[in-house]
């Protein structure tokens, strides 16, 4: 259930708090990519998720990066290796 942003471990999803601080990441991560595109350009994040991770906690996710201002997605499953 670890939730990565841009390949730095966030958490886990069975973490108390692990979403506001996500949600805190994503926003800083917003702000800082929109100052340096232009302002029509609609920004992509990757989004790197646990194989073991409910499609419920994924929408979760999706909601706050939607949320933060970015508008697509790329979805990356880690599974065993």
């Amino acid at each position: 259930k670890n939730v990565f942003l841009n390949t730095v471990v966030i958490g886990n999803m069975d973490q108390a708090g692990v979403l506001k601080k996500l949600s805190r990441k994503l926003d800083k991560e917003y702000k800082s990519r929109s100052a340096r595109s232009p302002k029509d350009k609609i920004l992509l994040i990757n989004l790197l998720f646990d194989k073991g991770l409910q499609y419920a906690d994924i929408n979760r996710v999706l909601e706050l990066a939607s949320q933060s201002g970015f508008g697509k997605y790329k979805l990356i499953i880690q599974g065993e290796e």
